[in-house]
């Protein structure tokens, strides 16, 4: 109620009125406060990518028309006005947390946060304690924001099954038998763009994993010891999906495997793909070549095949401690390695993502039934995901702030540093 209100008009009650305020509605001003300072800030940083996206001032070529002509001052830079707003609203931040502010807490203590100590944003109050159930309630908002709704989970398994019939439309259509390679014209061509199909729809998935930090699910695939040669391998394997998506990791070690059996019956060395060599990944053009017929059919299907486990080795990564970091790293090397694959993949990230509303890579219109399509119905999910994960994040601050003076928890906390030998620390 007195949240809604905000802060400054909280302060003024408290030095005007002598009036103080619960804790929790407080500290839900705090939240209030910081949540809209963090989405202006986001919406002024986004400014940057404008200046990428807008093209250079061209000079004119006024000749004969008495106009002078305008010179050519380059790529606009945002950075400036960014850094003047971004500025002033730390301005306002400062001010806020010096403002005085009186607080009551659960158990009827009062406590005053003084003026100009810049202690008013920090959550620090000694004793803000709440009750229990309260905390045990923001505990499970927390855990809530963390999780994947049932909506945001069908729509990121469908972009993950529509991933996967590119890949099974691709070697019913042409990948079934040799003589069907050897084809040219229209036929040559609406094969080349079908094999951009694949690239681009596994690209996004690294994309996604790698700038969003979310596990998406795997494709798995079935592997049976009795079946012999690489034709047969390559052949059923890669016709022999698992109906839905993997999520759980006991599966995913399941799928690996799969993985690297069927890589060693066709090549040994490249069933260090399943666990995270790039050496037998090719990417970009590369990566089409394979694909559109200007290699051997056993060559091509090994060749997806080595696509889907470098997949699911990324899902398997981004559900580590460090996965982000690592997915970061690997991003690089599979798709920034050289000039040619940074440009091609920096236009396919302005038309599926673009990061400013100038973007003249950004598409004007999407078809629902495609891989851009499907990819930005999970895009939907994960920027509403970040919100809510920024919203964790805020009453994740609260909780502390209210359990700081736990006895409880200071001894767990005690408990983890001598583990880890950190015996200074308390």
């Amino acid at each position: 109620m007195y949240a809604e209100k905000g802060l400054k008009w909280m302060s003024d009650q408290a030095v005007g009125g002598a009036k103080f305020f619960p804790a929790v509605e407080y500290l839900a001003a705090i939240n209030k406060f910081q949540m809209a300072r963090f989405a202006l800030e986001n919406r002024i940083e986004s400014m940057k990518s404008i200046g990428d996206a807008l093209p250079s001032a061209m000079a004119l070529d006024a000749e004969g028309s008495g106009l002078k002509t305008a010179p050519n001052y380059g790529k606009i830079d945002f950075d400036p006005i960014v850094g003047f707003y971004k500025g002033k609203i730390k301005e306002v931040a400062t001010s806020v947390s010096n403002l005085q502010q009186n607080v009551i807490v659960a158990n009827g203590t009062e406590h005053i946060i003084a003026a100009n100590t810049g202690k008013g944003l920090l959550l620090e109050v000694k004793g803000l304690l709440l009750p229990a159930d309260k905390i045990a309630q923001m505990r499970k908002d927390v855990l809530k924001a963390r999780r994947w709704g049932v909506k945001a989970y069908d729509s990121i398994n469908d972009y993950t099954v529509y991933s996967k019939k590119l890949v099974q439309n691709f070697i019913k259509v042409y990948g079934t038998t040799e003589r069907y390679r050897k084809i040219d014209g229209a036929e040559a061509v609406e094969r080349e763009n079908d094999a951009k199909r694949i690239v681009q729809a596994f690209w996004t998935r690294s994309y996604l994993r790698s700038v969003y930090g979310m596990p998406i699910g795997a494709i798995g695939i079935n592997y049976d010891k009795k079946w012999f040669g690489i034709d047969e391998v390559l052949n059923r394997t890669l016709q022999s999906f698992y109906e839905e998506p993997v999520w759980d990791q006991t599966e995913l070690v399941r799928v690996a495997q799969n993985y690297r059996n069927a890589l060693k019956i066709v090549d040994e060395r490249s069933q260090k793909v399943a666990d995270g060599n790039l050496s037998w990944v090719a990417s970009g053009r590369n990566l089409i070549t394979w694909l559109a017929g200007h290699r051997s059919l056993a060559k091509a299907q090994h060749m997806i095949l080595n696509v889907l486990a470098a997949d699911m080795y990324e899902e398997r990564l981004i559900m580590e401690a460090d996965g982000l970091a690592q997915m970061k790293l690997r991003y690089r090397a599979r798709f920034a390695s050289t000039q040619q694959d940074r440009d091609y993949y920096r236009n396919l990230q302005k038309a599926y993502d673009p990061q400013g509303d100038a973007d003249p890579g950004a598409a004007i219109g999407i078809v629902t039934d495609s891989i851009n399509g499907k990819f930005q119905d999970v895009l939907v999910y994960m920027k509403t995901k970040e919100d809510e994960l920024a919203q964790a994040q805020q009453l994740q601050a609260t909780i502390d702030a209210a359990t700081g003076e736990n006895r409880w928890s200071d001894a767990r906390k005690k408990r983890i540093n001598d583990l880890l030998g950190d015996d200074d620390k308390k």
